[in-house]
């Protein structure tokens, strides 16, 4: 059995995984992973879910997910790499809401005990930023963050995803320390290998999301987000997993007091950035400037 720190409880794993090993809190929840190979599976990524009892399926993978037990059973096509792909995502987003909690699809930055949320669409740069910010904060996590009611977040510390191009803009060459290569070319690294700042605390306080947009800004603006409805919108389109959750699930996830404690005590931003690559460590400064503030 392999001890991993994930979203801070130990999920014992009878398959071991491209993870830093080390467990913070001996205390945690225990979260078991147990495994079998070579079932069949749908062609479609299908989501179903109840507070008891939640699934995830798709062509390769089928995860089984039992909250009040906390365990989660998976079932994958020849390669454990599926299991990797997909395990911290959305069968860890339908674990959380069976305990009340919210995973949101975020990037995460620590200082000084506060938590900052760097969230955006598919191919904004929110790893990358995060990453870039860690050169001066502290990476807390990668690209997803659990919030529980008490407004704590917990991450998968240590761990980081980049493609190969942001890789080679962030590092300056292509001898890269990757755990691991998805499919997609992904590359999964251990942030402290690369000379990142890594946070040394296992939870923290979220403090603010900040929502980051290019769309041809040539310089960096940051500006607060005082609507509850648009908070509301924002935050349920980050939740992990909420495109493929039928209107019942999203209704139940709407209904979270976790969800509402959020809107209301959480600062909201929109940032928009300078629409450049060449930029990013730019835009990265802008950001911490106004964090430490």
């Amino acid at each position: 059995m392999y001890d991993y720190s994930v979203y801070g409880y130990i999920l014992r794993s009878e398959i071991e995984l491209p993870f830093p090993s080390v467990v913070k809190d001996e205390t945690a929840e225990i979260v078991e992973l147990t495994v079998k190979k070579g079932t069949e599976f749908t062609d479609e990524v299908h989501v179903q879910f109840q507070t008891e009892y939640a699934e995830m399926s798709s062509s390769f993978v089928r995860y089984m997910i039992f909250p009040v037990e906390n365990r989660i059973h998976v079932e994958f096509r020849e390669r454990e790499e599926n299991v990797i792909c997909t395990l911290l995502n959305i069968p860890f987003s339908l674990f959380c809401l069976g305990k009340g909690n919210v995973l949101l699809h975020c990037g995460c930055v620590e200082n000084s005990g506060e938590l900052f949320a760097l969230a955006a669409d598919k191919g904004v740069g929110k790893s990358t930023l995060a990453i870039n910010m860690a050169k001066s904060m502290n990476l807390f996590s990668d690209d997803t963050l659990r919030v529980t009611n008490e407004l704590v977040g917990y991450g998968v510390n240590n761990f980081a995803k980049l493609s190969k191009a942001s890789y080679e803009m962030i590092f300056g060459n292509t001898d890269n320390k990757a755990r691991y290569e998805q499919s997609d070319g992904k590359l999964f690294i251990v942030a402290s290998d690369v000379g990142l700042n890594v946070t040394s605390i296992d939870r923290g306080i979220v403090k603010g999301i900040y929502l980051l947009e290019r769309r041809g800004y040539d310089h960096v603006e940051i500006r607060p987000i005082t609507s509850e409805r648009i908070k509301e919108i924002l935050l349920l389109s980050n939740v992990v997993g909420i495109s493929y959750m039928n209107k019942y699930t999203v209704k139940y996830v709407f209904s979270l007091p976790i969800f509402h404690r959020i809107v209301e005590n959480v600062h909201f931003f929109k940032v928009c950035m300078i629409n450049d690559v060449n930029f990013i460590a730019e835009n990265a400064i802008a950001l911490e400037t106004f964090i430490r503030q």
